[in-house]
């Protein structure tokens, strides 16, 4: 991966916050053992989750080894890579500079905290009523469940400042195609490439049966990436918690018009990198 690529942002932050969680698994298994009470449980928990973190990063290194050898079949004019159908060039598609973002959409993410939130109630709702039938002190078990209570609520509070504040800018994106090349924000990070400095557009990262799309295109000196969603009912763009300024109609006409816009400026055909299927190893 390149220096300057944004995706090295989107890979350190995901490697932090799962680092800290395994961190404080951890800090909480060394307290249990310093006081002779050892939580099995947890011990086990903490080895599964550096392992599975040390699985994806793996996962993660291998995608982008192969998309990196494609790249380069790319760059040498590999046709069977080529994406199928080519978007039509047009430098007139749109009536430049032309801007298309991507916004959080706090309604969603109020939504899925909530549930979430009310998942978590349940399970530990079913937790207390087990605790119930074998004991017959309800004044602790008010206790604990007001206790419960509180965590939960001020967690869901604490979850939902920090997406709809601080992951805010980070999550949101924005394309805007100029008379002399691309400029895109995503995860914090602006790029721009000139159009005589493309080397080449593709589409990359899930496999060809995901709805939503990623885009690059490289140049000598940095990376240009945004990700396209697909239709608004699709289960990944209601994931991705993220909204287009206008209808999903128009967002998707609008992004059409800027790969012929990109195949017109740089006479780079669009190829296609991604995987067949989704490929674990």
């Amino acid at each position: 991966m390149r220096k300057n690529d944004p995706m090295r942002r989107y890979y350190l932050l995901f490697f932090i916050m799962e680092g800290l969680i395994v961190l404080g698994l951890l800090f909480q298994v060394i307290t249990s053992l310093a006081i002779g009470r050892p939580n099995y449980f947890l011990i086990g928990e903490t080895i599964f989750l550096g392992l599975l973190l040390l699985l994806v990063f793996f996962v993660f290194k291998r995608r982008h080894q192969r998309t990196e050898r494609r790249r380069q079949q790319a760059l040498s004019g590999d046709a069977a890579l080529m994406a199928q159908p080519q978007p039509e060039p047009d430098a007139h598609a749109l009536m430049l500079p032309a801007k298309i973002a991507l916004h959080l959409d706090i309604k969603r993410l109020f939504l899925f905290l909530t549930a979430c939130a009310l998942l978590f109630t349940l399970i530990a709702t079913l937790l207390m009523l087990l605790i119930v039938i074998h004991t017959n002190n309800i004044r602790i078990i008010a206790i604990l469940f007001g206790i419960m209570f509180a965590i939960y609520f001020f967690s869901f509070l604490i979850a939902f400042i920090l997406c709809a504040v601080v992951m805010r800018r980070f999550l949101e994106q924005e394309i805007i195609v100029q008379e002399d090349g691309i400029a895109t924000k995503i995860y914090s990070k602006s790029t721009f490439i000139p159009w005589q400095e493309v080397q080449s557009f593709a589409m990359w990262g899930n496999a060809k049966w995901f709805s939503a799309i990623q885009f690059e295109i490289t140049s000598e000196k940095g990376v240009a990436r945004w990700i396209q969603l697909g239709p608004k009912k699709k289960f990944l763009t209601r994931l991705s918690m993220l909204k287009p300024e206008t209808s999903f109609d128009e967002y998707h006409n609008l992004t059409a018009r800027v790969q012929q816009v990109i195949v017109a400026h740089t006479g780079k055909p669009l190829y296609d990198l991604r995987d067949e299927k989704i490929v674990w190893w």
